[in-house]
């Protein structure tokens, strides 16, 4: 696919080059009623081959459902429309528990967790989309805590003005300012901190929303998968049973991310490389 749009005779791309690969689902909801009022087109079945694009048939307006057990559930809508579905759930939620219907904040535009104004409140309208807002939390972090730029970046791009925050736990424990993997930007402070402040329970929640390497290299996630299992085992308190438990279901998880391709494509590598060289270039212990 990647071909198409590169230069045959410079840089043909192989199986070689991918560092990761994976599949999205598309969260639709048959039966919704699309944004013009009109019952959505039921697919008929990716099945068929003369109906490949059936997906893009189904609405994708959102659907909240109250089962007798009083779960509500939200299936379908889009990225766009986030906000709006976070809404409406919630809506459901308080009639559904028959809580008091508070009052809505009045203000179109709210803070989120990490912006430079508190929480869930109003927020100030900027006038460009751009990352401007966050460029004294960058520099804020490169003067006061030891990370190089990159790191420093991609905290603020995940944590916003809360980067400090993980940068403090690197400062009470120096062994967390250690990267995951010696190639990419994650810290191990961000482990500790997604068991702490984020409820993450697993390896594979770390490694897939709290970060983003088995997402950006699926090997390098294998090969630091041990140094997670133990961090979070001792953050966590797993006994020996539990730790080994996290490393098969880490590995499942990271086989639906391309894993035993990258195993095949560099077994000749790690043959003829010293293991701390190998370890250097595709992660692991340091």
């Amino acid at each position: 696919e990647v071909n198409r749009s590169l230069e045959q005779t410079v840089s043909p791309a192989t199986e070689k080059d991918v560092l990761a690969a994976w599949v999205g689902i598309r969260p639709l909801a048959t039966g919704t009623q699309s944004v013009t009022g009109t019952a959505a087109t039921e697919a008929t079945g990716d099945a068929d081959p003369d109906d490949a694009g059936a997906t893009a048939k189904v609405s994708r307006e959102h659907l909240i459902l109250n089962s007798p057990s009083g779960l509500v559930t939200i299936s379908g809508g889009k990225w766009t429309s986030y906000r709006h579905m976070a809404e409406d759930t919630v809506d459901a939620a308080v009639l559904q528990a028959g809580l008091p219907n508070l009052p809505k904040p009045s203000a179109t535009l709210i803070n989120l967790v990490g912006c430079d104004g508190p929480a869930n409140m109003p927020a100030k309208k900027i006038t460009q989309a751009n990352a401007a807002p966050f460029h004294k939390n960058t520099v804020s972090i490169l003067s006061n805590y030891l990370v190089d730029a990159l790191t420093a970046e991609k905290l603020t791009e995940s944590y916003g003005s809360r980067a400090a925050d993980v940068c403090d736990l690197a400062n009470v424990d120096k062994t967390l300012r250690q990267k995951i993997c010696h190639q990419h930007p994650w810290i191990m402070a961000q482990i500790v901190y997604a068991c702490r402040f984020e409820h993450a329970r697993t390896v594979a929640d770390v490694l897939s929303r709290r970060t983003r390497l088995c997402q950006v290299d699926v090997l390098a996630a294998h090969n630091a998968t041990p140094k997670i299992v133990k961090r979070m085992g001792d953050e966590l308190g797993w006994d020996s049973e539990r730790r080994q438990k996290e490393v098969v279901r880490t590995e499942e998880f990271l086989n639906s991310m391309g894993l035993q391709m990258r195993l095949k494509n560099t077994a000749e590598a790690r043959k003829s490389s010293r293991p701390s060289v190998f370890a250097y270039h595709h992660g692991g212990a340091e």
